[in-house]
């Protein structure tokens, strides 16, 4: 996203006039009810870079913003959504609707810059990033479209069949991140939702380029992966082999870092076997 008369949001000076205008609803009747005392005073300040438009909240005119926010065009909801007068940004999330927007910390209004300029590139990968906000404290947060799809079962309770498809789809996400060059610390269960069957990450943030630097870099995020399956009871410590093996399969690039890691080492025999040991024995270290 090319910058097009960007003002940083923390240095915006904002006036009310006729832009200001009172949250509109689209809740059902009874949600619209309970919520009428707990709604802020959007105003559209305008845009923001090409793609996307800039609100401030307040309770009252003449007050501070309780928050400001950059809303990518075709996002009205999450900017409806933020007007709730008790939201908390921390780490939380926020329904509207049937839409649910989740949000994530984020160091720097530059760096949520650049990951909403990257939202379609990740989009792959990733929840959707739609916007961030700023709350009179300085908090500053993503803003994400999510879903429902959120493993709410414990392993224990769902069928084999079911278990392994979520491990695979886990495996599978990683594997193609790295593809692309891709890192973002090794997946859990309790990180990833699903779309369509497909796993993605659920916090855009933790995604970062790999370092050609850092070879290591990506066969850790393979180990950290397997033994975070293995431990929270998706798969069993005999069935890692098979799951490292899609892993490795999936591409040279999947399979090139492990093989030097091993060489290095003099690690001789089944790769697969070799990552999911070590996976099984050691990755508590990693």
């Amino acid at each position: 996203m090319q910058a097009v008369n960007k003002i940083p949001i923390s240095q915006n000076k904002v006036s009310f006039s006729s832009i200001a205008e009172p949250m509109r609803f689209y809740l059902e009747e009874k949600v619209l009810r309970a919520s009428l005392n707990t709604r802020l005073l959007r105003v559209l300040n305008g845009k923001y870079g090409r793609d996307c438009d800039y609100y401030s909240y307040y309770r009252k005119e003449g007050e501070k913003p309780v928050r400001t926010a950059v809303i990518r065009k075709g996002q009205a909801g999450a900017s409806y959504a933020l007007g709730t007068s008790n939201l908390k940004l921390e780490g939380g999330a926020v329904n509207y609707g049937k839409q649910k927007y989740a949000f994530y910390d984020v160091e720097s209004e530059s760096q949520a810059d650049s990951l909403l300029s990257l939202a379609d590139a990740f989009s792959e990968h990733a929840s959707t990033t739609i916007g961030f906000a700023v709350d009179q404290n300085g908090k500053l947060v993503m803003v994400c479209q999510a879903t429902s799809g959120r493993l709410s079962s414990k392993p224990s309770l769902m069928p084999k069949g079911e278990r392994k498809s979520v491990a695979q789809a886990i495996i599978q996400r990683l594997a193609s991140l790295h593809n692309e060059g891709l890192g973002c610390g090794g997946l859990s269960p309790e990180a990833v939702e699903f779309q369509n069957g497909k796993a993605k990450v659920a916090n855009p943030t933790k995604i970062f380029a790999l370092s050609p630097d850092n070879p290591d870099e990506q066969f850790f995020e393979a180990v950290s992966t397997l033994r975070s399956l293995v431990s929270s009871g998706y798969i069993r410590k005999k069935e890692a082999a098979s799951l490292a093996a899609e892993y490795l399969s999936f591409s040279p690039i999947c399979r090139h870092p492990v093989a030097e890691y091993f060489g290095k080492r003099g690690v001789k025999g089944s790769m697969p076997e070799a990552l999911a040991n070590l996976a099984v024995k050691h990755a508590a270290y990693f």
